[in-house]
């Protein structure tokens, strides 16, 4: 993707899982069917990706897949969807992707990204690589009590090059960034990253393992070059009902753009 045309990218959305953290807010509705200020979270990616002319989106559903059926996205059921993890439905993209000549962007579907963010994830020269949020601290401050709670190590050298993901922190010095729930994989590195994926899942350990787990575990034993792309803020991630319910304050309040740098 070093030069960006929305014609060689492929879209594959996240969204098979239940959200059970978000409590009654996912009762009767999908994830990335979570209504946020007068869109649903998958109506404004898609409003993204239509404003970058990226037409080639797929969603890989599973929890209420009959919910997506009116929205202009392709569909891939991930029947195992209540026995199975993210990474399984990572798997399901790839497998799907790997038949195309296009680049791969990998987006979770609990997530909002602001159009200057997401133009410089498409505009980047690192063609496979991990966007990460430098601006993550004001968030997550204002999301919850204990920032360590849910915070992962990361890490990059001066080269730019992811070194450490996915591990529990004591410490926020081993905390550079935090992972968006985006990723971009070069067209020729698809069937890589697949059968990379695939033989971690087929080990047993691996079942419920994360995706910045697998990604460490590339990283760290597989010795993979991974670049990362230093975003400033301008995301928001729907991960429990009060992530919802703060970001809701913060825009009555007006400062949900201050705080995480998305606004409406």
């Amino acid at each position: 993707m070093s030069s960006f045309d929305p014609s060689n990218l492929q879209i594959y959305i996240l969204g098979a899982g239940r959200g059970s953290r978000l409590k009654s807010l996912s009762e009767y509705q999908a994830k990335p069917l979570l209504r946020f200020l007068d869109k649903s979270l998958l109506e404004w990616q898609i409003d993204l990706m239509d404003h970058f002319q990226i037409t080639d989106r797929t969603i890989i559903t599973g929890y209420k897949k009959d919910s997506f059926n009116d929205f202009p996205v392709k569909q891939i059921y991930n029947s195992e969807w209540e026995s199975k993890n993210m990474l399984h439905s990572f798997l399901l993209a790839l497998t799907d992707a790997k038949n195309k000549m296009r680049d791969f962007l990998l987006l979770y579907g609990d997530i909002l990204i602001s159009e200057v963010a997401f133009a410089k994830i498409l505009n980047s020269k690192k063609q496979t690589s991990l966007p990460i949020n430098l601006n993550w601290q004001p968030l997550w401050q204002a999301r919850m009590v204990n920032i360590k709670n849910d915070i992962e190590s990361l890490k990059f050298n001066s080269n730019m090059q992811l070194t450490e993901i996915g591990r529990s922190v004591q410490s926020l010095a081993s905390v550079q960034g935090q992972f968006m729930g985006i990723l971009s994989i070069e067209r020729s590195e698809i069937e890589l990253w697949y059968n990379y994926l695939k033989t971690y899942l087929d080990r047993k350990e691996n079942k419920e393992k994360s995706t910045t787990e697998f990604i460490d575990e590339l990283i760290q034993k597989e010795g993979l070059n991974l670049p990362v792309i230093p975003i400033e803020g301008g995301w928001l991630e729907f991960d429990t009902d009060t992530d919802w319910k703060t970001y809701l304050h913060l825009h009555s309040k007006g400062l949900l753009k201050e705080v995480t740098g998305w606004s409406p």
